[in-house]
Parts: C-alpha cells; structure tokens; sequence
C-alpha cells in the first residue's frame, strides 16, 4: 500500500492543506508546532476515526467538522478514501467512503476502511508501523520485553497476556461449571428444553405471516407507485411531442422569414454593386489586369527604346567633329567631288602661275600672277571650311574618314530607328491609356492610370463579384432549408398541437428530456407491473391458507424468545471465552517456540544493517528480554545506551511489520523518532528506508523538528524532502 496524496479540508492547526508524497521515502521537516504530529494523526484518523478524546483535540476551534482524504495505490488500483466528522447538536456524524479514482465509483460500501487497506485494527497499526517518540526501553510505560510479547498475541503492548488468561476463565466458570451441572448457562438450557419443541413450528409459521404480509403489502405500494409513475411519464411523452411538434413549425416559419430576407439581402447587394446597369464578371477583371500588363509591357519597351536611342547619340557623339565634316563634304557633292575640286584648283593654279611666270617679261604675266593668287585664296578658302590649311592635310582627313564613315552611318542608323520605335510605342502606350479609361469606366471611373489605381478597380470589381456570390449562396441555402421544413410540418397545426398540453411537463425539464430514457423506463414499468399482478396474487393465495391453520404464538413466542436470546449470549459468550483461552495459551507456547526465533532473526538482519554490522544477532528468551551478543558475549539490552535501546526498538518494528502485514505493509511513519540516535546509525536508518523504499517494499515518512534527516537524506537518490512552515 502506498500514501500518494494526502488533503486535509480541516484537522487541527490544518486547513486545505495538500501533500504528494513519494513511493520510498519522505522527510517531513519542520520546527515544532508546525503540524508534523499532527499530519501523522491525519493518517491514523483516515484508517480509523477518532475517540470523544481525539476529537476534541483535532476538530478545530469554531468549527464543526474535521476531514479530508487521501489518495493510496492498493495493488494494481489508485483509491480516494475521504473521512469527515461533523458534530452535530445531538451526537457525532462520521461520513466514510472509498472511491476507484480512476473511475470516480464507490466501492467496498459496506466495509471499514482499515479492513481494505491495513488488515489490522487500530491498536495493532499504533504498535507496529505508527513509531512515535521512544525512551529508552519503555513503551507507554512497559517494559521493551513486554511489549514484544503482547503486540504479538494482541497487538496491543499495554495488555498483559496473563492477566488476560485469569479474567477469561473466571468469566468461562460462571457461565459453566466445569462438571456441566451448574452456570447460567445450565439454567437457561432446562427452561428452554420445555417450550422449544411446542412453539418451533408455531415460530416458524408466525414469521411466515408477517413476511407474506410485508410482502403483499410492499407489492401492493410498489403496483401503485408503478401505476402512477406510468400515468406521469406517458402525460410527459405526449406533452414533449406536443412541444417538439410546435418547435418544428416555428422552425419552419423562421426558416422561410430568414431566406425571404436573405433574398432581401441579395437584391441589395446587387444593386449596391451594379454600376450604371452594369455589374462585373470575372472577363471584366481579367481583361484589367491584362490591358494593365499590356501597357505596363508597352512603358517598359518605351523605356528600352529611350535607352537605345540615348546609347546611340552617345556613340555618335564621339565622331561629331568627323561627322561634320563628312556631312560638309557630302554638302559639296561627296569626297570624289571634294578632291577633284581642290585637284582642279590647284592645277589651275599651278597653270596660272606657271603662265605668269612664262608672261613675266611681259605685263600680261602680272595679269596672270595676281590670277593665280586669286586660285590660290580660293583653294585656301575652300580648305578653310574642312578646317585644313593644305591639300595635303585635307588628304590625310579624307584617309582617316574613311574608316569612321562606316561607324557614324550606323549609329545615324540606329538613331532613326530608335526614334522610330519611340514614337510607335508611344502611340500604342496612348491606345493602351484609352482601352483602360473605357475599361474601367464601365464600373469606376479612372482620372489617372497607375498600377495601383487599376488594381483598386480590378479589387473592388472583384469584391462586389464576391459580396453578391455570397449573398446569393447564403439564400439559396435558405432557401432550401425553407422549403424542405415547410414540406416536413405542413401537417401541423399549432393549435392542435396547444391542446394536448396539460402542464405535466415544466418547462425547466424541457431541455434534458431524454425521450429515449423515458420509453425504456415506460416499457420497464408495464412489463414490472403485469408482474406485481401475478406475484400478488400467488401471495394472497398462500397467505390465506397460512391464516387458516397458524396457531397465536404471542405467549410462548415472548417467553422463550426471551430465553433462547439469553441462552444464545451466554453460549456465545461461553465459546468465546473458551476459544480465547485456548487460542492466548497455544499462542503464548507457540510464540516461545517459534515466533520468537523468527522475531529474533528478523530484528538480528535489521539490527546488523542499522548498527553497521557492530551487533550481529538479537536474542529474545522466553520472557521475550532482548539481548545482543558483541566480541562473543551475550548482554541484555539495558546494559546499552538509551540510542541503542531505541534502535533495537526500531528494529523490532521492522520485523513486527514483516511478520504481522502478510497482505502488504503500510507506510511506516516515525514521528520525532530518532532524537535518541547517532549520526552515524541514523545515517544507516536513512539508507535501509531508502533501499527499502528504492525495491518497492516499503514506503515511509519521517516527521522530523531537526534538519539531522535532511541534511543525510540529500546523498540518497529519490527522496522526497518536504519542509512544513510554521
């Protein structure tokens, strides 16, 4: 059995307070007045309640009630076993129950809590695993061997084995004397012989009559109780009809006011999106958004062009001195007509001066040396517009133009050209423009073309497509509902429908009708009842034939059922006391031969573990005195320290534990248990309740007022270590 979690809505100083706790070990760690008792209380009073004593300690001040729960996993299973006390004005309430917490169900309704979970009652559970502050070898005031030899005959260390033996067989003498001829017991049994025989079958018929009376009776109740149930739940089956009929034509009408004013909705949508008659459709944006690429296309090839035009002129550019003059020669008529000119002019110059020379004796020579001078200015002139001041240097001009003639006609080329496509784009760009405002202003007007404003036009169109297709689906969706509840509640008629009503069913209990329930129910009723009508009959059929022939019992019956119930106690009694007798006597000598030895054993391995090997075995004699044997010499345990004591106290526990929790230990709880102990033994306490813990076999939970277990606890994997505020 494992603790998960413990909740304590309120229990002494606690008030919804909660707790998981680990599978192994737990620390509990808190100063003093923090709880700690008190949380171990708790646990006890969840397993077994509380005496008039304990109750006026832990049910808190100003309050009425004590209680919480606890969570435990028991075999494969995870239970909440909740206990609450409640005082009330006259007597104490105590509510107890046990919940599968997977499921949320209760179970084991009609069995103590202990039963389920500890197999032992209070007193055992106090004396074994619920470890509370030690002195020495003393336990609530005997002695440690004492105590050993009655927690294992009645799991009690205050009672005395003894003592219990002499009080059972003075009450056993009393009740029979040992020759049989004397006690209460023989004195009851010779009047009882007397009316035994005479009133058994008159007993036997008696009961029989007041059983088929109770019977007939409770038949009869449970007949009427099925009759009246029936009459209510077929009102309600009808009335729940009645409602369900008129619901569905309500249904109905609301469903055709809906489509009528979806189709409302429709028709105002299309209107707000017709424009000048005319409502867009999905070509009508496309041929947006393609006339918008076209001329988006149209500008970027404009752009192209400007560009190849401006790289053209640039190109020309560096050939504009050669250009010029090539385009001055072409002004003369060309580079042949150029050289045969200035050819000409010099040879008619070269002539002239060669005349004047030949006619210089003579005047004429000077008439042909000033004409030769007038050639040669206008050679020179001639030259001048080349910007060459010979023939030569106008020779060597005509040689270089010759190789860039060729380029500056190619880039005069690509020039024309590239300013032909400018203009032609530029026309189409302009067409574009107007195919876009025509476009456009059959649904919105455009006072400016740019990507965005189109789009806006393409988006609004489309939006308008949209708020009118919605609108047509949410109609015709309507619309088809309408039509297909008007068709299923064209029988119906509300008025009909008001009449069946009689007030059977409240209006509250409209919605979690369950109609389907109530007709298994209806059916279950009738089929119980046609059973009643049978059953009561075959009852009144016997009863009458009992009430013939019964004899009155009443004086006899008083009499000896008077002295049977006083036999019967005193031979219960009797048995009782003789059975415990034999039972504590064969206990005492068994306990002395064989448990003893087993208890020794165990507690020997504890003690070995907890002592670090220092004490080897633990003996109990047979007045159950502990003794330990060291360096080979057997001593009793009052020869040893009061931490010793306390150990082999400890240890006696853990077997006690082993030997009497066959179906599964409980948690050990050690409240302040180990003030008495040394570091280094507490260190190997620590250790075994953790391995202990580690291997499934034993949870524990340690309230502490010292940080001693903490601080130790901290080296051992898997602790919980809670500390309680104050």
């Amino acid at each position: 059995m494992i603790i998960k979690e413990i909740h304590i809505d309120s229990f002494g100083m606690f008030s919804d307070f909660s707790l998981s706790l680990a599978d192994g070990l737990n620390i509990i760690e808190g100063k003093n007045e923090t709880g700690k008792s008190t949380l171990g209380m708790f646990i006890k009073f969840i397993f077994y309640g509380l005496d008039t004593k304990e109750r006026e300690k832990y049910i808190p001040w100003g309050r009425n009630s004590a209680g919480g729960y606890m969570v435990i996993r028991h075999g494969d299973k995870n239970y909440t076993v909740r206990r609450q006390i409640i005082l009330l004005q006259k007597g104490v309430k105590e509510e107890v129950y046990v919940t599968d917490t997977e499921t949320g169900t209760i179970v084991f309704k009609d069995k103590p809590v202990h039963e389920i979970f500890t197999s032992v009652d209070e007193k055992v559970f106090s004396n074994t695993v619920y470890v509370g502050q030690i002195n020495g070898s003393f336990v609530e005031g005997a002695k440690l061997s004492d105590a050993v030899e009655n927690i294992l005959f009645s799991a009690d260390e205050m009672i005395n084995t003894s003592k219990a033996l002499k009080r059972l067989d003075e009450l056993r003498c009393s009740l029979l004397y040992k020759n049989k001829k004397g006690g209460k017991i023989y004195e009851l049994g010779g009047k009882i012989a007397e009316l035994e025989i005479r009133l058994s079958k008159t007993r036997q018929d008696n009961v029989r009559v007041f059983d088929l009376e109770d019977k007939i009776r409770q038949s009869k109740q449970k007949k009427e109780d099925n009759i009246k149930s029936i009459s209510d739940i077929s009102a309600k089956l009808d009335e729940y009809d009645a409602y369900s009929q008129i619901e569905r034509k309500q249904r109905s009408d609301e469903a055709s006011q809906a489509a009528v004013a979806a189709k409302q909705t429709y028709d105002a949508v299309l209107t707000e999106n017709t424009k000048n008659g005319f409502f867009p459709d999905t070509k009508y944006v496309a041929d947006l958004y393609s006339l918008q690429n076209d001329i988006n296309r149209k500008r970027t090839e404009l752009t192209e062009a400007e560009e190849e035009l401006k790289n053209a002129e640039k190109d020309l550019s560096v050939y504009s001195e050669s250009a010029e003059i090539i385009d001055k020669i072409n002004a003369h008529g060309g580079r042949s007509a150029v050289e045969e000119k200035v050819a000409s002019l010099k040879k008619k110059y070269k002539n002239i001066r060669i005349a004047g020379f030949i006619f210089l004796i003579l005047i004429i020579g000077i008439f042909f040396l000033v004409a030769a001078s007038k050639v040669k200015k206008q050679l020179s002139e001639y030259l001048e517009e080349f910007g060459c001041e010979d023939s030569e240097q106008l020779e060597s001009i005509l040689s270089e133009l010759n190789e860039q003639e060729q380029s500056i006609t190619h880039c005069r080329m690509s020039i024309e050209n590239a300013a032909s496509r400018c203009e032609s784009i530029r026309t189409d760009i302009a067409k574009a423009e107007q195919a876009i405002y025509d476009q456009t202003g059959k649904f919105e007007a455009l006072t400016q073309i740019t990507d965005s404003s189109v789009e806006d036009v393409a988006k609004k169109a489309e939006k308008a497509m949209q708020d009118v297709n919605c609108a047509k689906q949410e109609f015709e969706k309507s619309y088809t509902a309408a039509q297909a509840l008007i068709r299923e509640t064209a029988h119906i008629s509300i008025d009909e429908m008001r009449s069946r009503i009689k007030g059977k069913l409240r209006a509250s209990e409209l919605e979690g009708f369950d109609v389907n329930e109530q007709k298994r129910r209806l059916d279950f009723l009738q089929r119980a009842t046609e059973s009643l009508n049978e059953k009561i009959l075959q009852l009144e059929k016997e009863y009458s034939s009992l009430c013939a022939t019964v004899e009155d019992p009443s004086a006899i019956s008083d009499e000896l059922l008077s002295l049977r119930t006083q036999y019967g106690e005193c031979v219960s009694e009797y048995k009782a006391c003789v059975l415990a007798y034999e039972t504590l006597e064969n206990a005492s000598r068994t306990l002395r031969d064989g448990i003893s030895p087993k208890l020794a054993k165990l507690s020997g391995g504890f003690m070995e573990k907890l002592s670090g090997g220092k004490y080897c075995s633990i003996g109990i004699d047979s007045e159950y005195g502990i003794y330990f044997t060291e360096s080979g010499t057997s001593r009793h345990v009052s020869a040893f320290s009061s931490g010793t004591e306390d150990l082999a106290y400890i240890c006696l526990r853990f077997a006690l534990t082993d030997i009497l929790y066959r179906n599964g230990k409980p948690p050990m709880i050690f409240d302040d248990t180990f003030a008495h102990i040394d570091d280094g033994r507490l260190e190997n306490i620590i250790a075994l309740l953790s391995a202990m813990g580690k291997a499934g076999k034993l949870q524990t939970i340690v309230l502490s007022c010292h940080k001693r277990e903490r601080s130790i606890a901290m080296s051992c994997p898997e602790t919980n270590i809670i500390r309680m505020e104050s």
